[in-house]
């Protein structure tokens, strides 16, 4: 019985031993030189060699700007065994490195070269890809492939990892890396760089990746996603978010290579909606950019003295908004609306009054005595007396109704 089962052992494991060399003879080859890495591989290719392997990239100065130059190295490459009417072809390929690497874009591609031999090993041509732009971080590479007559026997995709970049052509800025070195760093620029919540900023930046996904960064985390276009050009518009008065970070993501940003400064702004009234109509007093969690006074100027309306106690991103009626004592025509708080004021006159009760009307009742005052000068008024503070909840954001920011008045 014993004897039995080992003769039924003996025979499963050779079984299985014999079932592995059939199949290792149809699976793929996965791997190449030390100084390449493989992207794809199909059939049977035969084997190929890169000896110093490197791509040239060279940068040269054309009308003022430059242009990238990559020489893409050239493949060893040996015949199959065995199969008659043999031929090897290469093309040369041109990819570039991104965030999402490898990617399998190919940016640009050189003339097919082939080589027919029955035996041996045979080489090709160097190539140069020119007219490119700067900006990319380019990685040269391509495809071999074995044909029997007209079957394809196998064929291999890879990238060379040693790329050596020249400014002007012969100064070596950067050696061995897996791709070219950029000449410049990605660049970004504002259509304005000190504005107001709910404003639309545009930017625009130069030395992408070609035709790649670039992130909107606000203090440096996306908020939108736009595509670079053929030459490495992006541009995009977004509307500055709810945030506190301050210095923010706005820019561009495309990888570690291209970060640009660049400093925008949110002021802050009070806005009356509607912008056109009558006294004794209720209006909104909207507060945006103010600083977070700080009473702020608003005053109406009528009759050439400012005064108090009311107050606002701003959220955590300095919004906030007050419901209150026109003054009577508000004029026909302009007005002039502003808010104070201990870090931040702001004033409009974009408030237009027609109609109402007559502001003449308005002195019959009576009303505490008013001292004239000029308008608050930029340095911190006095301690003012608040009232004690009461959370306000989150105001949604609102449309901006024009796109030109209420200077601060003197």
């Amino acid at each position: 019985m014993k004897s039995w089962r080992w003769i039924l052992f003996v025979g499963l494991l050779a079984g299985i031993i014999g079932f592995l060399f059939q199949t290792s003879d149809r699976a793929p080859a996965q791997s190449g030189p030390a100084n390449v890495q493989i992207l794809d591989s199909s059939g049977n290719p035969g084997s190929f060699m890169a000896p110093i392997a490197v791509a040239f990239c060279r940068y040269a100065n054309a009308s003022l700007d430059y242009e990238a130059t990559i020489d893409v190295p050239v493949p060893t490459a040996s015949a199959i065994t065995g199969q008659p009417d043999q031929s090897i072809t290469w093309e040369p390929r041109l990819y570039q490195a991104t965030a999402i690497w490898p990617n399998g874009q190919i940016l640009r591609t050189g003339a097919v070269q082939s080589q027919s031999l029955a035996s041996g090993s045979t080489t090709f041509t160097r190539t140069s890809l020119t007219g490119l732009p700067q900006g990319p971080a380019y990685i040269a590479g391509g495809v071999l492939t074995w044909k029997s007559g007209d079957t394809v026997l196998g064929s291999v995709e890879f990238v060379f990892l040693k790329h050596d970049s020249f400014r002007e052509t012969t100064i070596k800025f950067a050696s061995g890396l897996s791709h070219c070195s950029p000449l410049v760093a990605a660049t970004v620029a504002l259509s304005t760089y000190r504005t107001t919540v709910n404003v639309t900023v545009h930017l625009s930046g130069r030395y992408f990746p070609i035709s790649a996904p670039v992130s909107v960064t606000w203090k440096g985390a996306p908020i939108a996603q736009v595509m670079s276009d053929a030459g490495g050009n992006v541009s995009a518009s977004i509307r500055v978010p709810a945030a506190p008065l301050g210095d923010y970070r706005l820019g561009f993501d495309a990888g570690s290579l291209w970060r640009p940003a660049a400093t925008l400064t949110v002021v802050p702004r009070i806005k009356v909606i509607p912008g056109t009234a009558e006294r004794g109509e209720t209006v909104k007093i909207s507060l945006r950019g103010f600083a977070k969690k700080e009473w702020v006074r608003i005053r109406w100027r009528q009759d050439g003295a400012w005064v108090e309306v009311g107050w606002i106690y701003t959220s955590n991103t300095g919004s906030g908004e007050l419901w209150i009626p026109v003054p009577a004592g508000a004029a026909d025509g302009g007005n002039s609306v502003r808010g104070d708080g201990p870090n931040a004021r702001a004033q409009t006159n974009a408030v237009t009054i027609s109609g109402g009760p007559s502001p003449s009307l308005a002195s019959e009742a009576p009303e505490p005595t008013l001292t004239p005052e000029p308008p608050l000068a930029a340095t911190p008024e006095p301690a003012l007396e608040v009232p004690p503070a009461t959370p306000v909840a989150e105001s949604p954001a609102e449309p901006a109704l024009d796109g030109t920011p209420i200077p601060e008045s003197p």
